[in-house]
């Protein structure tokens, strides 16, 4: 049996041991794919200084701040999303 071409890719990847691959608990059929612990590292150390950043940021407001931003955020992906779809579709307004 031929492998569709993503698998093929990935299958490819893992032999390189450019990325891991274990069984999907949730799905027998499925297989998860991740990057080598090298590759976490470089991430980490590029991202963890912000994403420890934003936490102390978030630590200064109070959860009802935190509500509002999270409602802020959605409307304007919600926007952003309606807009996207009024240019794929040609529209003016």
């Amino acid at each position: 049996m031929r492998l569709p071409a993503p698998s093929r890719s990935c299958a490819a990847q893992c032999s390189r041991k450019n990325v891991g691959r274990a069984d999907d608990p949730h799905d027998r059929r499925g297989v998860l794919v991740e990057p080598p612990p090298s590759a976490k590292r470089a991430v980490s150390a590029l991202w963890g200084p912000i994403q420890a950043g934003g936490l102390e940021l978030l630590e200064r407001y109070g959860d009802t701040d935190v509500a509002l931003l999270q409602r802020f955020l959605e409307d304007y992906c919600a926007l952003q999303w309606s807009h996207a779809e009024r240019i794929r579709e040609g529209r003016k307004r």
